[in-house]
């Protein structure tokens, strides 16, 4: 009984995992180029509303201005899309993550908590790190806080989910 349990575990929360994770191995291995958006963005009826409605729009981010006026409506589209990408694709890392933690260690949310944020952002680190050797890429540390946040909404999602189904307690 006991290798059963071990068996739909690791096919249940081991081998999701570890595809995920793959899945952004790969992503982040692409060159910018192939994942271009701006072709596609381009002669959007959306990217007239952008020019309209976000052109006094402009922020900092990774040291570069971001805006309409100096990169253009489609590249400011495209800007949000990859960093919303970040977030999910990390939100979904977090709650993978959790889940698997609090399967194999029996500690208190907390722990699991901490350990799945931790693994999360030195995954992102280790992902930007790899950005390094692709063409196009550049690797960016104001990612990894955006991938970590994204790890951590996935890490709340499953305990709230968790808590809603089973009820209150500190344990998962």
């Amino acid at each position: 009984m006991k290798r059963r349990r071990r068996s739909v575990s690791f096919w249940n929360h081991w081998i999701p995992l570890l595809c995920w994770m793959t899945v952004i191995f790969l992503m982040s291995a692409q060159p910018h180029e192939k994942q271009d958006l701006k072709p596609w963005l381009q002669n959007s009826k959306a990217e007239q509303v952008v020019k309209e409605r976000f052109s006094g729009v402009q922020l900092n981010y990774g040291g570069k201005e971001i805006s309409v006026h100096k990169n253009g409506a489609a590249a400011f589209m495209e800007f949000f899309i990859r960093k919303l990408a970040h977030i999910m694709e990390y939100m979904v890392l977090g709650f993978l993550v959790f889940r698997l933690s609090a399967r194999i260690i029996h500690r208190k949310a907390k722990v699991h908590m901490v350990l799945s944020l931790l693994f999360c952002g030195i995954y992102a680190g280790l992902d930007e790190m790899h950005q390094i050797y692709t063409a196009g890429r550049t690797p960016m540390i104001s990612d990894v806080i955006l991938d970590t946040c994204g790890a951590a909404f996935g890490i709340m999602t499953y305990y709230l989910c968790k808590q809603m189904i089973e009820g209150s307690g500190d344990t998962v």
